[in-house]
């Protein structure tokens, strides 16, 4: 059976190792940069209606998927300019409600990728 004090200097270490590994920018403790994909939803109508070439669609579903395992990402909906952003990780997905079939694309981190859609 160990003593208190053996104890004590046990959780003592095991406390300088965290904060080390805290502190020396451990994988485990950091967040990893992220790219963005950006996606604006045009309206064609709209756009012929008043000559402007980014008429925005508001509310406009867009899925983004792993392209792994197709695991779903993330899910938004456009804003009233028709517009949205996804902060996502350094990886390959699939974006879907921009076009038949998805759109595939890579981010890597601190990149962005843009993608219009044009809803006729």
């Amino acid at each position: 059976m160990k003593s208190l004090n053996e104890h004590c200097l046990l959780s003592t270490l095991g406390a300088i190792m965290l904060v080390s590994l805290a502190s020396s920018g451990c994988a485990l403790f950091t967040s990893q940069p992220k790219g963005q994909i950006v996606v604006q939803a045009v309206s064609w109508p709209l756009v012929k209606k008043y000559a402007e070439r980014d008429a925005g669609l508001p509310g406009h579903e867009v899925v983004v998927q792993s392209a792994e395992n197709q695991s779903i990402v993330a899910e938004e909906t456009t804003d009233a300019s028709g517009i949205l952003v996804f902060d996502v990780p350094a990886g390959k997905y699939l974006v879907l409600g921009i076009g038949d079939p998805p759109e595939e694309v890579a981010i890597e981190s601190g990149s962005t990728v843009k993608l219009k859609l044009i809803v006729h």
